[in-house]
């Protein structure tokens, strides 16, 4: 046991409290057996989840509401759209061969990686100890070594319909978690500073079984 490597999955299951049962008691032995490597994984998950749960409480000082609030006014003769980019899909495991620079995928059960200008977004669906719930973490990243400006505390809205199911914001990484998602018909949107949307339609959740491939979405 002391000698098991455990996928990427594991980790952020574990830090969610998603683990349970026979694996949640194996991976707890292991890290009683003193492995760094693991322990560190688990340190950085740790370190995520927090950043991530002090983002979605933040609330801005109301002085900085109310100069907002006067600025819009001051321009209320102007048209203020949201510019809205449908990202492409670049690569999916379930169908796709592995393209030039995308790692290996085998860490985890599907990795989708989509397109919108000049930004990529890198989405895996992990299972859950529950066969009808998904987990999803995303990284939000540039094409380029230029990044188009801060990916910091983008909001990240998971909808099914107009019902927002799960909502969180990216951490300087662009990366983000959304645990413990029922199987379903969603939409992804990322709502970004500079006033821009990237939807991701029809978030496929099918991931294989241990048993069986189910067909892809």
């Amino acid at each position: 046991m002391d000698n098991k490597h455990f996928m990427e999955e594991v980790f952020a299951q574990f830090v969610a409290g998603c683990l349970a049962g026979k694996e949640r008691e194996a991976f707890e032995a292991h890290l009683k057996g003193g492995c760094e490597s693991c322990e560190e994984a688990i340190r950085w998950y740790r370190g995520l989840s927090t950043m991530l749960q002090k983002d979605r409480g933040f609330e801005p000082p109301e002085s900085s509401v109310r100069g907002v609030v006067k600025a819009f006014r001051r321009q209320k003769s102007k048209v203020m759209s949201l510019v809205c980019t449908v990202a492409d899909k670049l690569f999916d495991n379930f169908v796709d061969p592995l393209p030039v620079g995308v790692r290996q995928p085998a860490a985890t059960e599907r990795q989708i990686l989509y397109q919108a200008d000049e930004l990529q977004l890198d989405l895996k669906i992990d299972k859950t100890s529950n066969e009808h719930e998904r987990m999803i973490i995303g990284q939000l990243m540039p094409r380029h070594s230029t990044p188009p400006g801060n990916l910091t505390l983008s909001k990240v809205m998971l909808r099914e319909g107009k019902r927002i199911v799960q909502s969180t914001y990216t951490n300087e990484l662009g990366e983000f978690i959304l645990c413990v998602v029922p199987r379903g018909s969603y939409d992804l949107e990322i709502l970004m500073a500079n006033a821009r949307k990237i939807l991701v339609p029809n978030v496929p959740l099918t991931i294989r079984a241990n048993t069986e491939k189910e067909a892809p979405q």
